[in-house]
């Protein structure tokens, strides 16, 4: 899809000349039009900054768990490998859920999930419920189960119950097909839109590229911790980016009552 139609499909016209308490009406979608999707120094400034404070963030947060497991056990060799998987089993609530939420919430819920309420309508909102209600599930049945028995993973849990070997590796294989996939989808979803918002100055490849290398360091650097704290910095980020983007919406289209009936009008708004 070229830029001009994906500019002129983003936001229709009708849509922008029939806000009645929008600020700026018609004019908004003219000046939308004419925007060039440049990014400016203080864009590259903003996202070099970024990958430097994920990256830092992980090294940080692994030598200050490396020093304070050290001082607690005595020993610098003190059980390396349950540190570095699982963090040595003593990390706090908060952190641990928001680097959950944030490794579901990747890009391609970011992105796909606005485009797929704005395409097809808000019946996509209804598997919410279903989520959570498998999540609760989760931590109230499976979890515990688990956590008493000290496993690093499900797959140690299916050699358990079915005391086979060949089924634990199957189990593993298959999960790393799928996370392989996965995670292909989730790099390359934020490097098409930053391509985009870049006018191309940022190639896909070279998105792929730095934000793989910067992972695969600090998680290689300093396990779970590493990947925990890292993911609670991005989760603040992500959390003001999207606070931001709300907050200017709504502005722009006047309140949530305008927003609410724009919706309606295009048939955005459906539950059945």
């Amino acid at each position: 899809m070229n830029n001009s139609l994906w500019q002129s499909n983003l936001v229709p016209q009708a849509l922008w000349s029939s806000l009645p308490g929008s600020r700026q009406g018609a004019g908004a979608f003219a000046k939308h039009q004419q925007t060039n999707n440049q990014f400016s120094p203080v864009d590259y400034v903003v996202l070099g900054v970024f990958l430097t404070a994920s990256l830092a963030v992980g090294i940080v947060a692994s030598f200050i768990g490396r020093r304070k497991g050290n001082a607690d056990d005595g020993s610098a060799g003190s059980d390396e490998k349950e540190e570095f998987v699982m963090g040595g089993r003593k990390q706090q609530v908060i952190p641990v859920a928001l680097s959950l939420l944030v490794s579901f919430n990747s890009a391609i819920l970011i992105l796909g999930g606005p485009a797929e309420i704005y395409f097809n309508g808000t019946m996509y909102v209804l598997s919410i419920f279903g989520e959570q209600i498998g999540c609760v599930l989760a931590a109230l049945i499976f979890v515990p189960v688990f956590y008493q028995l000290r496993l690093t993973s499900l797959f140690e849990y299916l050699e358990l119950r079915f005391k086979s070997r060949l089924v634990r590796l199957m189990g593993n294989f298959l999960f790393l097909i799928s996370d392989v996939i996965y995670m292909g989808l989730a790099l390359y979803a934020p490097a098409t839109a930053l391509q985009y918002v870049s006018n191309g100055a940022i190639p896909v490849e070279a998105s792929i590229a730095v934000s793989g290398v910067i992972c695969t360091f600090y998680t290689a650097w300093g396990g779970l911790k590493a990947v925990i704290w890292t993911d609670v910095f991005q989760s603040v980020v992500m959390t003001a980016g999207i606070l931001a983007i709300i907050i200017r919406g709504l502005i722009d289209l006047g309140g949530i009552g305008n927003v609410w009936q724009i919706s309606y009008k295009y048939g955005r708004i459906e539950f059945d």
